[in-house]
């Protein structure tokens, strides 16, 4: 069971830092670099392709998270798992632990609850083989 809480705080951290580094309310994120080299006199033939470079990497890691978050959850898991995330930052706001006035707080939180919500996802087949003793059938292994 240790082991299972360790390998999800390692998925939540690397969803965390996916969702980060593409954006988050400071100015070190792809957005922000990306539309501040285009958008500058910077030299577009040395900076375009470090761009989209960086853009595919992350497009890549973004669809791996989302479809396997999708495939594992299922609609139904992932609108429930919103859902959940929802009501944590309503209860925050409810109970004043968070100023619903401060957007950057605002988007820190939704950021991190969408990061559990992938991390979540990728967790989950784990998590209903160890509970359940069912396994999916795309985590069975073919041994």
């Amino acid at each position: 069971m240790g082991s299972l809480f360790r390998v999800f705080w390692w998925r939540f951290l690397v969803a965390l830092l996916l969702v980060c580094v593409t954006y988050n309310p400071t100015q070190y994120n792809y957005v922000r670099w990306a539309y501040a080299q285009i958008s500058s006199g910077a030299d577009k033939k040395h900076t375009l392709p470090l761009i989209a470079f960086v853009g595919v990497v992350l497009l890549i890691a973004w669809l791996f998270y989302v479809r396997t978050t999708a495939r594992s959850l299922g609609g139904a898991g992932v609108i429930l798992a919103m859902g959940l995330c929802a009501t944590v930052y309503w209860v925050l706001a409810n109970y004043g632990v968070v100023n619903p006035a401060n957007g950057s707080v605002l988007i820190w939180i939704a950021l991190i609850l969408f990061s559990a919500i992938l991390a979540m996802g990728m967790s989950w087949p784990h998590v209903r083989r160890i509970w359940a003793g069912q396994a999916d059938v795309q985590s069975a292994d073919h041994r």
